[in-house]
C-alpha cells in the first residue's frame, strides 16, 4: 500500500531541529520528521526560527512527501528522519 498524507498538521520541534508530520498506509501512522538542513537545502532562503521553517516546510510540501513516500516503499518503517542527502 502507498503512503498518504490527508492530515495536513505539521509541527516544529526546536529541541530536535526539525518540522514533523504524519503519513499513512491503512491505518498505521507513520511519523516523518524533517531536518532543519533539509529545509535549507530545499530553500536556500529560509531563515532560522519556529515560522520560517513552517514556511519552508509549506513552500516544499509536495517534493518532502514524495521524497517520503519513496523512501517508504523501498522500506516500511514507523519512523523516518529526512535529511538533505534525501533530497
Amino acid at each position: 500500500m502507498a503512503l498518504n498524507f490527508p492530515n495536513p498538521s505539521r509541527t516544529y520541534n526546536p529541541g530536535k531541529q526539525s518540522v514533523n508530520f504524519w503519513g499513512y498506509d491503512s491505518a498505521l501512522e507513520i511519523i516523518i520528521e524533517v531536518r532543519e538542513e533539509a529545509l535549507y537545502a530545499l530553500c536556500p532562503t529560509a531563515q532560522a526560527g519556529k515560522e520560517c521553517m513552517l514556511k519552508a516546510f509549506d513552500d516544499n510540501r509536495l517534493k518532502i512527501e514524495q521524497v517520503a513516500g519513496k523512501l517508504y516503499k523501498q522500506r516500511r518503517q514507523s519512523y523516518f528522519r529526512l535529511a538533505a542527502k534525501d533530497f
